[in-house]
């Protein structure tokens, strides 16, 4: 995201009518500017003329003003916002995007098998504070202005927005795994040959499916996190799923054959594979057919380390490389999902959102050296305990994709098989996670166990 212009980022321009914060916000702007950001709220002076050339005058007068000024109130929202606000505050204060609930549990359950950052050492405290919050927002980031990870900025004059704005705010954040895939951008930071997400070319954004209006996800929490902290953001209150909005009907035929009445139950392909249907074996996850390729990456981002010359790779398509060990690359896999018949806790990571066996994952950015700065003496963060290729939800989602793209015959003949099923085309094993392609992109095979398909697939299928 390209960032806005210094004047752009504070100044609020006013026109026509409005002279003042209050023209443009009028529920906020009653309260006035130094009750949230401090200063002095009217600085006056029969010195200055009205010509306001005195530029000696003006700048002491802008000092004056600006002293002791908070730049983001809501840093502090229990005494900027929840006066007005109180509820939401405090939900919020314990929420997924105020606590990353997620993070914690997978960096504190590698390091000591606990749930939270609270069950660690002060000094791994201090190292997520440091690293992994330093990007999470606050109040104004999502309402005002842009988020701080790139580079803040008023989106509409500090007028506060009662939903965050798509691409300013959220996209701004969850933009390189996210935004790229649902807008389909193809000037250099989406994929190849991708296209937008079906549901961005229908005209629709985040808050149809995530947000609280439209009875599903709620941002600000639900009250409930404190003291049962999800442990993925697939264990959000009240997260959509794909069988929110779609869903299938059996079809029935009644005919006759040698004079009997006989009533057939057909499946087309969505009743063929549809996850929850015990009837037939497939079930597969939606993603697995109607997803697109997507990127994964290797090692953390936080604090723009991996920053440093990043870039394109030559002779590779979409790769791009950077400091730290950070490696981006594209791929569509398919893995096992290991809570589909296992009560074990050790996967927690892919027991709460889809009850599929068959799953799209994803390499997220933790490698062996990920945490290597953290790790104080005698601690160290095994990443073997808990897979790296994890349980995705790419927002890339088509109705053709090259899954699902039936293949025709001479004969006018038409199979699925040709573009999707193994062994029927041997090409379409790379759609799988097998151990020997994590080894060979990641060397981290012994965290992934349960997740490649090695030991799930059919003898004949196995790549070797």
């Amino acid at each position: 995201m390209a960032p806005l212009e210094p004047w752009e980022k504070v100044y609020i321009k006013l026109t026509g009518d409005k002279t003042s914060f209050r023209d443009i916000d009028p529920i906020h702007g009653f309260v006035g500017c130094a009750q949230c950001h401090g200063g002095k709220e009217i600085v006056a002076t029969d010195e200055l003329d009205s010509t306001f050339t005195d530029t000696l005058l003006l700048q002491s007068l802008k000092a004056e003003a600006h002293e002791d000024m908070v730049k983001d109130p809501s840093i502090d929202a229990e005494s900027n916002c929840a006066p007005c606000h109180e509820d939401i505050v405090n939900r919020s204060k314990n929420s997924m995007h105020s606590q990353l609930w997620g993070e914690q549990y997978k960096i504190a359950y590698r390091y000591n098998g606990s749930s939270t950052m609270a069950e660690c050492t002060t000094d791994m405290n201090e190292k997520f504070q440091g690293e992994c919050m330093s990007c999470h927002t606050t109040c104004g980031q999502c309402h005002v202005s842009r988020p701080n990870s790139v580079g803040g900025g008023f989106i509409s004059r500090h007028l506060f927005e009662r939903q965050p704005e798509i691409k300013n705010n959220c996209t701004a954040c969850h933009g390189s795994r996210i935004g790229v895939d649902f807008f389909g951008y193809s000037d250099g930071e989406g994929l190849t040959g991708n296209k937008a997400d079906k549901h961005s070319v229908k005209r629709m954004d985040c808050f149809d499916c995530h947000g609280s209006d439209a009875g599903f996800e709620d941002f600000h929490g639900n009250g409930d996190e404190a003291t049962n902290p999800p442990r993925t953001r697939y264990e959000t209150h009240g997260l959509a799923t794909c069988e929110d909005c779609h869903s299938y009907v059996e079809t029935i035929i009644d005919t006759t054959i040698d004079g009997n009445d006989t009533t057939f139950v057909t499946k087309n392909y969505h009743e063929a594979h549809w996850p929850s249907d015990d009837s037939w074996g497939a079930k597969l996850s939606c993603f697995v057919c109607h997803s697109q390729p997507y990127y994964n990456c290797n090692s953390c981002h936080t604090q723009g380390e991996w920053k440093g010359n990043f870039g394109e790779v030559e002779g590779e398509t979409d790769v791009h490389e950077g400091d730290g060990g950070y490696r981006e690359f594209p791929d569509f896999r398919i893995g096992h999902n290991p809570a589909f018949d296992s009560t074990e806790d050790w996967s927690p990571s892919l027991e709460a959102h889809d009850n599929a066996e068959w799953i799209v994952v994803r390499h997220v950015p933790t490698t062996e050296i990920t945490y290597e700065n953290w790790e104080a003496e005698n601690a160290v963060i095994d990443i073997s305990t808990m897979e790296t290729w994890q349980y995705a939800s790419p927002h890339n989602i088509r109705k053709w994709t090259k899954q699902t793209k039936t293949f025709t015959d001479s004969l006018g003949v038409g199979s699925c098989s040709a573009n999707c099923h193994v062994p029927s085309n041997e090409e379409n094993r790379d759609l799988f996670l097998w151990g020997a392609y994590v080894d060979s992109v990641t060397e981290d095979k012994n965290a992934n166990i349960h997740v490649i398909v090695d030991d799930f697939v059919p003898s004949n299928w196995n790549e070797e």
